[in-house]
């Protein structure tokens, strides 16, 4: 089964998303400056200094002592989104618009050292902290970037509360996505059985699950937000008030797809 076979959902999850990157995008460009030029920082990274040049962030060869030095003395570069035109990018889900570190988390010639990974992240810690950061996500794709432990578990450290995986939790795996992450288990929203006592039950046990985000249909969510997708068979009262009582971010956190 493919989204085409359930029109109402896919219909209805489009538009959602489509307005929800809308607004991010819009809500993103007043926080936060956009540039067509690429920073210094980008260009000690391999990118071309015009943005309109098209660039493999997987092959390009970054200097990465000179990228420390950037970030020590321009740490405010970091916080710059900027377009890349990039093919590998939508392979990451990044869609061509990030900061700096998801680009650098795209390398897999030559992966991000450990030591430019601390500087970006003291530079600008939000981009690992912010609710349904990518830097897990990315990086955990990235088969190169993944044989260096030291770097997966600092990002890991950085960003604990928000944390997204190799396998997806038991949670999850009770609504019925595969274990596997890169698996997208189509069928979740139309006839899986739930065992909804099960699983609030699991979650009792393992309230800290309500808290990690899991890739469903292409975006990172949180168990609030992928259970109230469910049509067929609503999740109960009891169900939905345990998940908002244990992770409120689910609904408070800006383009929340629990609204």
């Amino acid at each position: 089964p493919t989204f085409e076979d359930h029109p109402v959902w896919c219909e209805r999850h489009h538009n959602k998303r489509l307005y929800a990157r809308m607004a991010r995008t819009k809500q993103s460009s007043r926080k936060r400056p956009k540039s067509k030029e690429r920073s210094v920082l980008l260009q000690l990274m391999g990118f071309h200094k015009q943005g309109d040049q098209a660039v493999d962030a997987a092959t390009v060869q970054p200097d990465w002592p000179a990228v420390v030095e950037r970030l020590e003395s321009h740490p405010e570069e970091a916080a710059i989104q900027t377009e890349i035109l990039d093919t590998v990018a939508t392979k990451y889900s990044c869609h061509g618009v990030a900061y700096p570190l998801i680009f650098a988390l795209l390398n897999e010639s030559k992966p991000l050292t450990l030591d430019a990974l601390r500087v970006f992240i003291q530079a600008y810690p939000g981009v690992v902290t912010m609710p349904r950061s990518q830097v897990v996500s990315v990086a955990l794709e990235n088969p190169a970037l993944c044989k260096n432990a030291d770097v997966v578990s600092t990002l890991l450290r950085a960003n604990p509360t928000y944390l997204s995986g190799v396998e997806r939790t038991r949670t999850f795996q009770l609504m019925g996505f595969p274990l596997n992450r890169k698996e997208e288990g189509q069928h979740v929203f139309r006839d899986y059985p739930i065992d909804w006592e099960a699983l609030e039950d699991h979650l009792r046990k393992n309230p800290e699950e309500a808290q990690v985000l899991c890739p469903v249909f292409g975006e990172l969510l949180f168990p609030l937000e992928a259970i109230l997708q469910v049509q067929y068979s609503p999740a109960p009262l009891s169900v939905v008030q345990l998940l908002l009582r244990l992770c409120p971010e689910a609904v408070t956190m800006p383009n929340s797809s629990a609204l």
